[in-house]
């Protein structure tokens, strides 16, 4: 059959459509059409020319339906979007919070730390003081669980110096050393606080830092501490020579003026149960019997431990460790002292809540020998 002239002028019209579509990848960068119109030419009925010859042409107009940022963007802030009463947000959906046990009514909570949590709105201060509570519970008993909780109080109380010192020692049980460090840090900022400048020694020794460690204790060595920090710190720098098979070192960093035989703090049971093993470990097994019997009496004596109640032990002849004339722990004289209205002496009050145990249990082994003498 042959071709008319309209069929003809058909199939023209249709074969330029054709080939104005198969450049559609220059469509978006020419300034005009071949008849001179203008990129978002219409026809006669208000439809774009392009989008109507060719419907399997995405709607959307411009560089951005091909930029590859968009295409990142979207795949990023889709994992980033959560629904709130089925509106979606571009905020990343908080992690659950682990359960709370139902006893727990976050009224448990020391009285210093509770005045912190003052800062914050009260139903705020509830739930936090709630997961501080958890994180206290399973402490020794679930480091993992303890930790997910402290890192729960922090998410709303981050700025709460005790909130973060929870993160900090819950870390450090758990052995996640490197945020206990971070969190650690933080707290000593915030607060001011040296008393957890051991544990950031031990994360230095234990994420194998040794060199620094050393360094910040012989730093601290040169500062005014506590007694407790001191303890702390001497018994790490212990454990770092004996690592390292010095056991001589290990022997004389722990012989500090807090180890004294004759009287007993409350750190004074980890203080002699470490020396006892650094004498073990250097062969001297005979003074770390000894020691070990000391550690144990001064645990029982503070009610430390699994002694419920103090107990009332004389120590006399144990070894020549000490004077045989007196017991191992003497009056601390806290109680005296304040009957006759003068100051103790600074080393005896160093927490009086926490020697209170040792100081009525050594004022009543005083009281008896006076009380044998009345009755001679």
């Amino acid at each position: 059959m042959s071709e008319t002239p309209q069929s003809k002028n058909k199939q023209g019209a249709i074969g330029a459509s054709t080939a104005k579509n198969s450049q559609k990848s220059n469509y978006h960068t020419n300034a005009q059409h071949s008849d001179g119109a203008g990129a978002n030419h219409k026809d006669s009925d208000g439809g774009r020319q392009n989008d109507l010859k060719n419907p399997n042409k995405s709607h959307r107009f411009g560089f951005r339906s091909k930029s590859p940022r968009q295409h990142v963007y979207k795949a990023e802030s889709q994992e980033n979007v959560r629904s709130v009463d089925g509106r979606a947000g571009y905020r990343p959906a908080k992690p659950k919070a682990p359960e709370l046990d139902s006893d727990v009514t976050g009224r448990e909570l020391d009285s210093a730390t509770s005045r912190q949590l003052r800062a914050l709105e009260s139903r705020n201060a509830a739930t936090v003081a709630k997961h501080l509570v958890m994180t206290g519970r399973y402490l020794e008993l679930d480091p993992q669980f303890a930790l997910e909780h402290a890192v729960a109080a922090s998410r709303s109380a981050g700025r709460i110096s005790a909130v973060r010192e929870a993160v900090g020692v819950a870390a450090y049980v758990a052995e996640d050393y490197e945020l206990a460090l971070r969190e650690l840090r933080t707290h000593r900022r915030i607060s001011g606080s040296l008393d957890h400048l051991a544990l950031l020694v031990d994360c230095e020794r234990a994420l194998n830092r040794i060199s620094k460690a050393l360094d910040m204790i012989e730093e601290a060595k040169r500062e005014e501490l506590p007694a407790p920090v001191r303890v702390e710190l001497a018994i790490v720098e212990s454990g770092i020579y004996a690592d390292q098979g010095k056991k001589s070192q290990a022997i004389s960093a722990l012989q500090i003026p807090q180890l004294n035989p004759k009287r007993a703090f409350e750190y004074s049971p980890r203080l002699f149960t470490a020396y006892s093993e650094a004498l073990d470990n250097a062969g001297r097994s005979q003074e770390a019997e000894q020691w070990a019997r000391l550690a144990f009496r001064a645990e029982a004596a503070l009610g430390q431990g699994e002694f419920a109640e103090p107990e009332i032990f004389d120590i006399y002849g144990e070894s020549e460790l000490f004077e045989p004339e007196e017991p191992v722990l003497e009056d601390l004289e806290q109680q005296s002292n304040t009957d006759e209205g003068t100051q103790p002496e600074k080393e005896e009050t160093y927490s009086s809540d926490k020697s209170k145990n040792l100081a009525v249990a050594s004022s009543e082994y005083e009281t008896k020998p006076s009380q044998n003498e009345t009755e001679q």
